[in-house]
């Protein structure tokens, strides 16, 4: 079996796992929240739909986290030699700060007085 280099863009994608998924959070909390606001949602339901975008983005993100090792692995990003150590603990940082991210996103879309913009 021949030993291939890794691969950039899946190094890359693992390197920035964390902050994607909290980007795309982000982005889906507020403009989400606007959009239901503007069709006439429920604030309820729009809270709701905040409260289960975070609790998503953080089971995404917590594989990366917490087994960063192993996701590398699997994803064939390591090294031939197992010299990945430097990439493993960039990525497994990035996936920890992107944890605290969601939370505090949501803690802040959460403490805006709900759909009172749009109506």
């Amino acid at each position: 079996m021949k030993d291939h280099p890794p691969s950039i863009t899946r190094t890359l994608l693992f390197l920035l796992w964390g902050p994607i998924v909290w980007g795309v959070q982000f982005t889906l909390s507020y403009g989400g929240h606007t959009l239901l606001c503007a069709q006439g949602a429920s604030p309820v339901a729009s809270q709701w739909g905040l409260a289960g975008l975070a609790l998503l983005a953080l089971i995404a993100i917590a594989p990366v986290a917490f087994r960063s090792g192993a996701v590398a692995a699997r994803l064939g990003v390591l090294p031939t030699g197992g010299e990945g150590g430097f990439v493993v603990l960039v990525a497994r940082l990035a996936a920890i700060l992107s944890l605290i991210a969601v939370p505090w996103t949501a803690a802040g879309a959460l403490m805006l007085q709900a759909c009172i913009q749009g109506r």
